[in-house]
């Protein structure tokens, strides 16, 4: 009861159809993630070794990752309108402030933001936002949502190791 009215707040869900069209507010949400692809390329290039490439390909699997969840959100309902919006805002936001994290994912720099928790934040409220946006849109659909509840598991021990291993650092930081 609660959430059908979040959702009706937020303005509803609406379902795409065939007709439906990519929208300037996805490829806004795109090109996010294209600059984070581009801030893993620089962070590798400056990485020569086997651990460097380790470590950039982790970060872009965590893109790679979220880019998939919300794209399958989008073939579920319309991107640019109600709490799905809500939610892709919320991510591409978040999106943006792991991407410029992405240069201290491993070794922090003096002052500012301590730079892998800030990443492994950021990231976990991508995720939050992903599965929130997806519960208010689930509506009454009961196997969506036990979908989203099996999901939950292995999404909350993921973003506990990725924030645990922020916090430690080091190796243990690559192995979490």
């Amino acid at each position: 009861m609660a959430m059908a009215k979040i959702a009706d707040v937020l303005g509803g869900v609406r379902a795409i159809n065939d007709t439906h069209r990519v929208t300037t507010f996805e490829l806004i949400f795109d090109l996010v993630f294209v600059f984070a692809v581009t801030q893993v390329t620089a962070f590798m290039s400056h990485e020569h070794d086997a651990i460097g490439l380790v470590r950039g390909l982790l970060i872009l699997a965590l893109l790679w990752w979220a880019w998939c969840a919300f794209a399958w959100l989008g073939q579920q309902a319309r991107a640019d309108t109600g709490v799905v919006q809500v939610a892709m805002t919320v991510a591409m936001v978040a999106i943006f402030i792991v991407a410029l994290a992405i240069p201290e994912a491993w070794q922090d720099a003096p002052g500012g933001l301590n730079g892998p928790l800030t990443l492994a934040t950021a990231y976990v409220l991508v995720k939050f936002s992903h599965v929130a946006g997806y519960w208010i849109a689930a509506g009454a659909d009961t196997a969506l949502r036990r979908q989203l509840l099996i999901t939950l598991a292995p999404w909350s021990l993921g973003s506990s190791l990725l924030l645990i291993g922020s916090t430690v650092g080091g190796s243990t930081q690559t192995i979490m």
